[in-house]
């Protein structure tokens, strides 16, 4: 039952357990695995942001301010999850097996570069709406700002599905 507590037998004292990684598809220089399910996540991911956009604007046509205020904070979450997320199972693993080619680690840098800008305006204003609550009628600026984090959400999203998410395979893949 306890078996976990029981010593290696083969095991000489001071000898590390070594892990068997030929049967996984690592990323060179790093820990990171191919996820045969990551975009397929990453894509749930992204309807799931879509569909709290949705749902915010949807309450704030039925003033339903405090409803905004808490949809949006979820979108916050959901986001700040995916991206970070993102950076360490996507784009660490995708630098590591292009490395070898340049324009690819320069699209992929770009993507990456961009996230960062875009998500530095959309948890700016997400954090903002929060913290406005009921207050968000008032806020004249409210309306145009969310249309542009919705738009340029939809437009990301839609540039990483079609053009940045196909080039992430097995390392096997790229020699």
């Amino acid at each position: 039952m306890f078996s976990f507590f029981k010593k290696d037998k083969d095991k000489q004292p001071g000898e590390e357990k070594q892990v068997n990684l030929a049967n996984t598809e690592v990323a060179p220089g790093t820990g990171i695995t191919y996820k045969k399910d990551l975009i397929d996540r990453y894509k749930l991911d992204h309807q799931y942001l879509l569909t709290l956009y949705n749902a915010a604007n949807d309450a704030f046509v039925q003033g339903e301010y405090s409803v905004v205020a808490v949809r949006l904070n979820e979108m916050r979450e959901a986001l700040r999850k995916h991206l970070l997320d993102e950076e360490l199972n996507f784009y660490v693993y995708m630098l590591h097996c292009y490395s070898h080619d340049i324009e690819v680690t320069d699209i992929i840098v770009s993507y990456k570069k961009e996230m960062k800008q875009l998500g530095l305006t959309a948890f700016g204003f997400l954090k903002k709406c929060v913290d406005m609550g009921d207050t968000l009628s008032s806020d004249e600026n409210f309306l145009r700002e969310f249309k542009t984090v919705g738009q340029l959400l939809i437009k990301r999203i839609s540039s990483e599905e079609n053009q940045l998410y196909p080039l992430y395979r097995p390392p096997g893949e790229f020699h």
